[in-house]
């Protein structure tokens, strides 16, 4: 299983699954921001084109194109056909599976594959969550 150290914890790939197009990744992306079991779901699309360098930040300010949380998340129609999200190269969300924000997942778009990785050994409960995820993938049209 693939681990990369983070800060003492390892981040595992726990699955990962080839997208068919532009609009399967967003059904990714949108079925995580409507998992009920993640907590302090995050969604971030990359921006294709920053502008806004600075050379005391590692990345621009403008990196992302568009940030998402469960407060602002609009509705199916309006993100499947958003540009901003055609366009980006990668996407890239974050949850937690308990409360207090110790349990992480991940789900990325890298290329034309989404995987999901936790950071920590909780994959039998990860797994849960991306069943779930995957429930709701198949809903969206």
């Amino acid at each position: 299983m693939l681990g990369i150290k983070l800060m003492n914890q390892t981040m595992r790939l726990i699955s990962s699954f080839e997208v068919k197009d532009k609009c399967d990744y967003l059904k990714y992306a949108y079925a995580f921001m409507l998992c009920k079991k993640l907590y302090i779901k995050e969604c971030s699309f990359i921006n294709p084109n920053p502008k806004q360098f600075d050379s005391e930040y590692v990345y621009p300010s403008d990196v992302f194109s568009a940030v998402y949380s469960e407060n602002n998340l609009p509705p199916w129609e309006e993100f499947r056909s958003n540009l901003i999200h055609c366009s980006s190269p990668s996407f890239n969300c974050v949850g937690s599976l308990d409360q207090t924000d110790k349990e992480r997942i991940m789900c990325a778009l890298i290329e034309s594959t989404v995987v999901f990785c936790c950071y920590g050994n909780y994959e039998a409960k990860a797994k849960k969550i991306i069943n779930e995820i995957l429930t709701i993938h198949k809903t969206l049209e």
